[in-house]
């Protein structure tokens, strides 16, 4: 464990996948922000995205940056095979009603 103060610190990463046809970020990464002045409460890492954009007039390029709230990626749960003969499909005897 380190005691290494992350707050108000970020990392962006570029995307090497992106598709040049597609609105994706040139880069993607995330950012946890400074704890609130006032009420000192910590803040939650957020996801940051930025696209590479050039002025209106095309002499300077520049940023543009998106923040959003920060998902972690969840597994997908393991699928269940369909056993036809599966225990649980059959009822028993005594709950048939005839």
């Amino acid at each position: 464990m380190s005691n290494y103060n992350n707050d108000g610190r970020g990392a962006l990463f570029k995307n090497e996948n992106k598709d040049p046809d597609s609105n994706q970020p040139d880069y993607s990464g995330h950012i946890t922000p400074l704890p609130c002045p006032v009420c000192n409460t910590k803040g939650s890492k957020n996801r940051l995205a930025a696209w590479i954009e050039t002025s209106k007039d095309g002499t300077k390029t520049y940023m543009g940056l998106q923040e959003s709230v920060f998902q972690e990626k969840k597994s997908p749960a393991p699928e269940q095979k369909q056993d036809a003969y599966n225990k649980s499909n059959f009822v028993a005897d005594d709950e048939m009603p005839f």
